[in-house]
């Protein structure tokens, strides 16, 4: 636990956030009451009120900072702006004298044909025919654009239909393996305090409360992180790739990282992390949805991906928190 925290702390100390992040985050998941890991978590903190509420948790737990403080980690951003010598200096002439001679900066240029007449402006008589032009083709390539992918759509959900692949609702039997889960939420989304554990209707949650700090993007192939935190991560668009670390070959684990670095290229809320208490090799979900798969198929993996990235609450259109 205490070797965590120290190379934590001096992967703070060389500038390498994301790991200390995952350190922190190893050493969470082994002890979550101690103050110590809080308070560097406050450290990494970018938003001033989780900066806040995770040091004031560290010093509930009796966690008492040194009283020199840690500012040698935190990023060159409260740094203050230098002092522009020149911003305010005055462009009016020095009393008594009088200023200079206006200078145009091009040269006038002659007027060639009759002017137009008052009231007219051609200018905006073509900006407008432009306009409109404009607006009536993107109109027509947005709607044959929808009507194609419609089509297209229809045709591969039925080229590529497996029998047992629905999504399930509250009264539905269970999906047999390699069937996408639909996972309804069943309570709200609201933050829990950092720390408090929660116990979710599935394995891996798929929704539910959670606390305010997401984990950061990446693989976690010791230990995986906390649940009540990876859950952020699905409310923001995620999708989390679990492997039983137990049930998978040295070759299906290198397998995932693999398909890991290729998916994260595309979009890189994914994360890739051992899970032990997974009673299938492989498990992928995201916000309300879970595969569950009896053997490392890789090509399973990137349909669930390519269906449900960047498709959690808090995403509109594809775009979503950080």
């Amino acid at each position: 636990m205490d070797n965590y925290v120290a190379e934590a702390r001096q992967a703070l100390a060389a500038g390498d956030r994301q790991q200390a992040q995952q350190l922190l985050n190893i050493a969470m998941s082994l002890n979550p009451n101690n103050g110590e890991v809080w308070y560097l978590l406050g450290e990494l903190a970018t938003d001033a009120n989780q900066r806040t509420e995770y040091m004031s948790h560290a010093e509930r737990l009796g966690y008492q900072p040194s009283p020199y403080g840690s500012n040698q980690f935190q990023p060159s951003q409260y740094a203050s702006s230098q002092y522009q010598p020149n911003q305010y200096q005055s462009q009016y002439p020095p009393q008594g004298q009088s200023p200079p001679p206006y200078q145009a900066q091009y040269p006038p240029q002659p007027m060639y044909g009759q002017p137009p007449r008052k009231g007219v402006n051609p200018t905006l008589i073509i900006v407008g025919v432009i306009g409109v032009v404009v607006l009536m083709a993107c109109g027509f390539f947005f709607y044959t654009t929808q009507s194609l992918l419609k089509t297209a759509s229809g045709s591969l959900e039925t080229a590529l239909a497996v029998p047992g692949m629905t999504n399930l609702t509250e009264t539905s039997v269970p999906a047999a393996f390699g069937s996408d889960e639909f996972i309804p939420a069943v309570e709200t989304a609201n933050h829990l305090p950092a720390g408090t554990k929660h116990t979710y209707n599935s394995n891996p949650p798929t929704s539910g409360k959670h606390w305010g700090q997401a984990t950061p993007w990446g693989t976690y192939l010791d230990a995986p992180p906390p649940d009540e935190s990876l859950v952020h991560n699905l409310e923001h668009g995620g999708v989390i790739i679990s492997f039983n670390p137990e049930l998978v070959t040295a070759d299906e684990q290198i397998q995932l990282e693999e398909l890991y670095a290729e998916l994260s290229a595309i979009n890189p809320r994914v994360i890739l992390t051992v899970r032990s208490n997974l009673d299938v090799p492989l498990a992928v979900t995201s916000w309300e949805y879970r595969l569950l798969l009896d053997s490392v198929d890789i090509e399973a993996v990137h349909q669930f991906y390519d269906d449900h990235i960047a498709q959690g609450p808090e995403c509109e259109q594809g775009r979503c928190p950080q």
